[in-house]
């Protein structure tokens, strides 16, 4: 027998109800449910509740308290209702095709009457039941991120000015020249030189602690599936931009930022193609960061699950294909548009470019020793008390 996906269908027979559900956590008749979303991140600190700041989830998980389908212990706890997310995304950052996932009371539960407790700049697109061991983090297999970039930023070097950037048009050979670049990123490559320091701490005694770079920390390998900037197009008007699409496993803390930083500075001509050939090993590079406003999480992709239990319509699939309207109408209408707006009066890609000479896109020193306190000769090393860790606008391997 089929076990139903819908909303309405919550009293199958072969569901049972675990004395868990209702007598520790207040969660009788809830069932596991994928909710999926689109928000502009403008004005919030970033998708994961942290109290005392305004996020999406605090957002969130107000609108569900309001409409009666979850506790106030449940807003105060979210492990009551299992809550997670494939993604976390940093502070401004948008994000088209986000998944969490949570256990709610199926069989009332209405889209529209949480989207009307919700801020016009986040939407709820859909909530459906999915496997009871569901977790979008770990069932997601890849992620795609956009990158909503102006054109102007791989003219030649020194040869546009503040006051007529946005008049440049980008020829279709430099912007095959673009994709040449990005090329060089597929496949499994160590990014140590793309994200922000990955440290390891030493214990040398009671007292003293020192710091380390982790060139050879294995969490810098990653899987990069396809990187490519498409056509160029208008916005605002005459504003030529393009967007730059990165699909991989997961992403480093400031990795696809420094992607592209890399290849803006070769098209630019402050460095060759020839750093490809060291930029993946372990020694320290200076590579600069492009700037943070045009980064967007697409989508989160489930292809794995939807293969695995959803084949034979026991489950709903997460398939972004069927919300492609409400999605670029979104897009469109809170996110491009407040880019375009804060690129033009902030002028944010022009002034990074103004400072690419200050780069050397070589090797340099990382000052990697840091003690917290005076050495001890004596003391042997205690290995690997802690990583400062991080993930492209925090998504999680």
């Amino acid at each position: 027998m089929k076990r139903p996906h819908e909303l309405d269908t919550e009293n199958s027979p072969e569901e049972k109800i675990s004395k868990t559900d209702f007598i520790l956590d207040g969660t009788r008749g809830f069932r596991k449910c994928a909710m999926l979303i689109v928000y502009s991140g403008t004005g919030y600190y970033g998708m994961q509740k942290n109290e005392g700041f305004k996020t999406i989830e605090g957002e969130l998980l107000s609108a569900l308290y309001n409409a009666g389908y979850i506790t106030e212990e449940h807003v105060k706890n979210q492990q009551l209702i299992n809550f997670s997310r494939a993604s976390k995304t940093d502070k401004n950052v948008s994000a088209t095709g986000q998944v969490c996932s949570l256990k709610l009371p199926i069989s009332n539960l209405s889209v529209h009457k949480i989207n009307s407790l919700l801020p016009d700049q986040i939407r709820v697109l859909d909530v459906f039941r999915v496997t009871k061991g569901f977790n979008p983090k770990t069932a997601c297999n890849h992620r795609v991120y956009q990158y909503l970039i102006p054109t102007f930023a791989f003219a030649p070097r020194d040869s546009l000015l503040l006051n007529d950037c946005w008049n440049y048009r980008l020829p279709s050979e430099r912007l095959t020249r673009v994709n040449e670049l990005l090329l060089r990123y597929k496949g499994t490559h160590n990014f140590f030189n793309f994200t922000s320091r990955r440290q390891i701490s030493y214990l040398l005694s009671t007292f003293v602690l020192i710091t380390l770079e982790a060139p050879n920390d294995k969490s810098c390998v990653r899987y990069i599936m396809s990187m490519e900037c498409g056509s160029p197009f208008l916005l605002d008007g005459d504003r030529e931009f393009a967007i730059i699409s990165v699909q991989g496993q997961s992403f480093m803390l400031h990795q696809i930022r420094k992607m592209i930083g890399l290849v803006i500075g070769i098209v630019k001509g402050y460095t060759t193609e020839d750093v490809f050939e060291k930029v993946f090993e372990t020694e320290r590079m200076d590579i600069p960061r492009a700037p943070g406003l045009g980064l967007l999480l697409d989508q989160v992709c489930f292809t794995r699950y939807n293969s695995r239990f959803c084949a034979d319509d026991s489950h709903k699939s997460i398939d972004w294909e069927r919300y492609k309207h409400q999605i670029e109408k979104f897009k469109e209408e809170y996110i491009f548009k407040h880019m375009v707006k804060c690129e033009v009066e902030e002028n944010s890609m022009f002034e990074w470019m103004s400072n690419l000479n200050l780069h050397t896109f070589d090797k340099r020193d990382s000052g990697s020793l840091q003690s917290s306190a005076s050495s001890s000769p004596s003391a042997s090393p205690n290995p690997a008390i802690n990583y400062t860790d991080g993930d492209e606008i925090f998504t999680n391997p």
